[in-house]
This record gives C-alpha cells, structure tokens and sequence, in this order.
C-alpha cells in the first residue's frame, strides 16, 4: 500500500467552437467591434479614460514633487 495518494488529473476546460468564447460558464459569439457603432464608441471613450488617468496621475505627481 502506498504512503502517498495517487495524484488527480485535472479537468481539461472543452475549446468552444470558432468564433465564441467561454465566459462564466456559458458560451458567447465574438462580435468585431470596428464593424459596431456603439461599440467603436465605447473602445474609443475606454482608450479615452486610460489616457486622461494616466495625464492626470503624472501631473499630480509634478505638483507634490514641486512642493
């Protein structure tokens, strides 16, 4: 009898088909962005809100630094 138990095999996830993709448990159709409307805005107003967090924390960073 062994001292150790035999090791489990992990449960390998199932590759949904071409074109979906896994989330939380159920599958979903990819959708191309730069054909949508709204999402073309939505990606642009994202790349938007990064870039004016990133301006806003470097200029906070020149103000404490000149204080």
């Amino acid at each position: 009898m062994s001292r150790f138990p035999k090791p489990r095999k992990l449960a390998v996830p199932v590759k949904p088909p071409k074109g979906h993709f896994f989330f939380a448990g159920h599958t979903i159709e990819r959708v191309k962005w730069w054909t949508s409307g709204p999402m073309r805005k939505l990606y642009f107003l994202l790349v938007v809100m990064v870039c004016s967090n990133i301006i806003s924390d470097k200029f906070r960073t020149y103000l404490r630094a000149r204080s």
